[in-house]
């Protein structure tokens, strides 16, 4: 191994063009220049990311809740996907449940457009595995895997929130799952959700 002021020369490892490449650290504190695994999928053009507002009624209102459909193919490149939900004036529940159904196609709802789902690397063409739709009809709900209380809602006072899911959930293969934002305030109030995931075949 060679020492360089900021830098160390590493063999044999290889970049996928077969170059040896010169690993750098930090000046300052002799840290190693690395990105996280997330980052490295930003740069490959694997990393997507989806946001919307949605106006829901007040409690108990027939609109009074949103429903996201999120629709894994049946490969194995599988979504790792983390989540933010946020409400502008109190209290919602945020659920998701997974293995839900419908009775047939034409329930699955609008292909997420205006926004619709976006490649993180805006200078590549590659496109996303995972389907989100709005305004789905679903048959069942079937198995809640999670569930966020966001902002709170009192007798007098109410105040907004945020809720995430920093963790990455690994989606089921050939599954369909549901995003449900259900306003528990009084009045009407705008709900922000951003999903962002990206899609990887295990190497072993």
């Amino acid at each position: 191994m060679g020492i360089m002021k900021g830098a160390i020369v590493r063999q044999p490892n290889k970049s996928k063009n077969s170059a040896f490449k010169v690993l750098t650290v930090d000046g300052a504190t002799e840290a190693l220049n690395v990105i996280d695994y997330v980052h490295h999928e930003i740069h490959e053009g694997s990393h997507y990311h989806y946001s919307n507002f949605f106006t829901l009624a007040a409690k108990s209102s027939a609109s009074s809740t949103a429903y996201i459909h999120l629709a894994v193919p049946n490969t194995t490149k599988w979504p790792h996907i983390t989540m933010g939900v946020g409400a502008n004036l109190g209290l919602i529940y945020a659920r998701m449940y997974e293995g839900i159904t419908f009775a047939s196609a034409a329930s699955y709802g609008s292909v997420a457009a205006s926004p619709a789902v976006i490649n993180n690397n805006r200078n590549v063409t590659s496109t996303n595995g995972l389907i989100v739709y709005t305004s789905p009809t679903i048959a069942s709900l079937k198995t809640q895997i999670m569930a966020q209380a966001i902002g709170t809602t009192g007798f007098k006072t109410a105040a907004a929130g945020t809720g995430t899911r920093e963790d990455e959930l690994l989606l089921k293969q050939n599954t369909r799952y549901a995003i449900a934002l259900a306003n528990q305030h009084s009045a009407a109030q705008t709900v922000n959700l951003s999903l962002n995931w990206y899609e990887h075949t295990h190497r072993n």
